[in-house]
């Protein structure tokens, strides 16, 4: 994700001067209420949720305090049609050796549908198996070969 750099109106002018070269502060005071003002008004108009952004009815979304994202640099998703997320989050997800293991493992045992992991189940078994294998650089393989992290199932 990238920073973007809002631009804000500058805090207005502060009022003329008196004759010693001094600004009251009262004008300085007044001035910064509209600014935070300003700022606020700003915000309500242009910064929403990632549901909005998403709708094109507001351009950002806050993340943090002081983060704005806009939406064509992001690339917001569903993520299995629930929760909003980024591409680049989501890619990353279904990329990851955890899914890999669990999708190999299921297909190994020909499990279809829901099955909880647990741990000494035989899926849950099986999976571990697979990430340790895939987390050792390439390490002696049992008998039965697994499929490593990153090759094709072209067999």
């Amino acid at each position: 994700m990238q920073h973007l750099n809002i631009i804000l109106p500058p805090p207005p002018f502060f009022g003329p001067m008196n004759r010693r070269g001094h600004r009251s502060r009262m004008d300085e005071v007044t001035a910064y209420r509209d600014w935070v003002f300003m700022e606020k008004m700003w915000t309500l108009k242009y910064v929403g949720t990632k549901a909005e952004v998403l709708q094109g009815t507001k351009l950002y979304y806050k993340q943090g305090k002081k983060f704005y994202e806009k939406k064509d640099l992001c690339g917001l998703v569903y993520s299995k049609g629930v929760r909003i997320v980024l591409k680049k989050r989501s890619r990353a997800a279904s990329k990851s050796l955890w899914t890999f293991a669990l999708k190999l493992a299921r297909k190994q045992l020909g499990i279809k549908g829901f099955v909880p992991i647990r741990k000494g189940e035989p899926l849950y078994e099986r999976m571990m198996r697979i990430v340790d294998q895939n987390t050792v650089a390439h390490g002696d393989s049992d008998s039965d070969s697994v499929l490593l992290f990153g090759e094709s199932d072209s067999d």
